[in-house]
């Protein structure tokens, strides 16, 4: 039997205080609500009746506190998110889509490929953000991120893990890329996400934030509410989810930019290379 419970999402989005009541779950109360599911034999089998895929290994055996992108890199979000799991008394999951699309229009693909530098705050307090395009984008887009090479013939992923590395040494055992875990769900966000979500349910904590605004409002709208709402419904348990960054600024480029410093790591990648030849001839004309 299902949970009764009657959320109208047009209205819910329009809301943030009520939005962030109804989705988000304060960090130790989700804690809390975990040990105690974990030890709900009932509650488990009701969730591998959910699923239509086994759960994926890494959190399959121990709680985990997990956040998603499509590849993991030390922008400032990463940096919260490591600040956070470091007080927690749980291992992290770095969960990655490598084989998912490359799309300017997304702005967390987008700033994989041109990635924002934080140059500090102008007198006024805003933002400096410069921004380093290590991308073709013409030869990137619609390409599977996992085929996509940096403009110095470097896997844009593996890129990315090394810059993350020189920040969080030795976290090689956190990352899981579950394009096979999505592929056997069609591949589709609407088909895959509602398996997602009952995951954090019992077996870990998603430390994520949903946008009310822009392209972003459509997956929340049409994607994840849906799935929550049906995850709560059936199980009567709502999913464990902490807003990773404030949500009153939580889609400031800021989350998305790098510390200065990684402009250096950008700069000795071009070394040598075409990009570089060809920069600093044009450079010689001006």
């Amino acid at each position: 039997m299902e949970f009764d419970i009657d959320i109208d999402i047009e209205k819910i989005v329009l809301n943030r205080e009520e939005f962030n009541a109804f989705v988000y779950t304060p960090i130790h109360e989700a804690i809390d609500q975990l040990n105690l599911r974990r030890k709900d034999k009932k509650l488990e089998e009701l969730i591998d009746e959910l699923l239509t895929c086994p759960v994926p290994h890494p959190i399959k055996h121990e709680p985990k506190a997990v956040l998603f992108r499509q590849i993991f890199t030390p922008n400032y979000e990463f940096l919260r998110f490591r600040g956070v799991i470091d007080v927690l008394d749980m291992d992290p999951v770095f969960w990655e889509y490598h084989n998912d699309k490359f799309t300017p229009n997304n702005p967390m693909k987008l700033y994989l490929g041109k990635m924002p530098i934080h140059k500090g705050f102008s007198k006024k307090g805003h933002g400096k953000i410069e921004f380093e395009t290590i991308v073709d984008f013409n030869k990137s887009n619609g390409r599977r991120l996992a085929d996509i090479k940096t403009m110095w013939n470097e896997s844009l992923i593996d890129f990315h893990h090394k810059l993350l590395f020189t920040f969080a040494a030795n976290t090689e055992k956190y990352f899981f890329d579950a394009s096979e875990w999505f592929k056997s769900h069609n591949g589709s966000a609407k088909e895959y996400y509602k398996n997602y979500i009952a995951l954090f349910v019992r077996h870990g904590i998603l430390f994520e934030n949903f946008v009310l605004e822009g392209e972003e409002l459509d997956f929340t709208r049409n994607v994840f509410l849906p799935a929550f709402i049906e995850v709560y419904k059936k199980t009567g348990k709502k999913p464990l989810i902490v807003a990773l960054s404030p949500t009153d600024i939580e889609g400031d480029i800021f989350w998305s930019s790098y510390p200065q410093h990684v402009n250096q790591h950008i700069a000795n990648k071009r070394k040598g290379t075409w990009y570089t030849k060809f920069f600093n001839y044009f450079k010689s004309l001006i």
